[in-house]
């Protein structure tokens, strides 16, 4: 199993209406929000995260950038159960 460790300033995640414990499942729905607390992911400007749209490099780069902002300390580590 892999976890992600995310230390830095935080805000209030955001509450996007098309991510939902029944639409995407808890494991995204936790993912989903633990990006938009870290200001990572943002989504829409629709109030939506569009989950299912495909990620461009765009926005993959995007999100690298903001995940290795000094100060964020990221990490990946491997987590066994």
């Amino acid at each position: 199993n892999r976890a992600f460790d995310i230390k830095g300033s935080t805000v209030a995640p955001k509450n996007f209406s098309d991510v939902t414990v029944s639409s995407v499942g808890s494991e995204m729905y936790n993912a989903v929000r633990t990006l938009s607390k870290y200001s990572i992911a943002q989504g829409g400007t629709d109030g939506k995260f569009n989950p299912k749209q495909k990620l461009s490099r765009q926005h993959f780069a995007l999100f690298m950038a903001r995940t290795m902002e000094e100060g964020q300390g990221f990490r990946y580590l491997y987590v066994q159960k």
